[in-house]
């Protein structure tokens, strides 16, 4: 029997314990990742700027002419985060003659206001997303006063936001609906204006 043999059954009858020897360790394998804490979510304030006009010639019934009989306007404006990159409004407009022949317009839009900047994400949209204008009774137009056009009106804006403002042309003074992207005498929104929107910011995650 070899003396190192030898000396390892008398450590072990002694009551000593022979170590295995120490593998080296692997970095970084089965250690969950951990966030390095830098650019935490951050709460920013926009105020768009106004958008418009906005043409609507989607006719759904009558002619092309209100002939002074409203029109009856419905409008909604809501935002929209699209892919956490960017924010949007959606708009939805609808003009219809408040009697026979009944005429009504339809025309719906979205626009970009807001795009995230680099390395960041829109988390949520943390102030009123939704604004309405319902049943709003347009005046009769006056030639002498407008010409071909319309007078550009302020209906009231329900809702909890976005929207601050919001100028249409109602009925005008020659065929009211148009067949074309051209608003020049014709229904439309004018401009919209908008109210501070509150946003949350997030760093964009890369996954590896």
């Amino acid at each position: 029997m070899r003396i190192t043999g030898l000396l390892c059954i008398l450590l072990l009858l002694a009551g000593f314990r022979v170590a295995p020897a120490m593998q080296p360790a692997m970095k970084g394998v089965g250690l969950p990742a951990v966030a390095s804490g830098e650019g935490s979510e951050e709460e920013i304030v926009i105020t768009p700027g106004d958008i418009g006009p906005f043409c609507p010639h989607q006719l759904v019934s009558g002619d092309r002419e209100f002939s002074g009989h409203g029109p009856k306007v419905n409008i909604s404006v809501s935002l929209v985060n699209l892919k956490n990159q960017a924010l949007a409004v959606h708009i939805e407009f609808d003009a219809k003659e408040t009697q026979s022949n009944w005429s009504e317009v339809k025309g719906s839009w979205q626009q970009v206001i807001y795009r995230a900047p680099a390395g960041k994400m829109i988390a949520g949209i943390l102030s009123g997303s939704a604004s309405y204008v319902r049943n709003y009774i347009c005046p009769a137009a006056e030639a002498d006063l407008f010409g071909c056009d319309g007078p550009v009106l302020k209906p009231g804006v329900d809702g909890t936001g976005p929207v601050k403002e919001i100028r249409i042309v109602g009925d005008t003074s020659g065929d009211d609906i148009s067949d074309d992207d051209d608003c020049t005498c014709d229904t439309r929104i004018v401009k919209i204006i908008f109210l501070p929107v509150k946003l949350k910011l997030m760093p964009v995650v890369n996954h590896r």
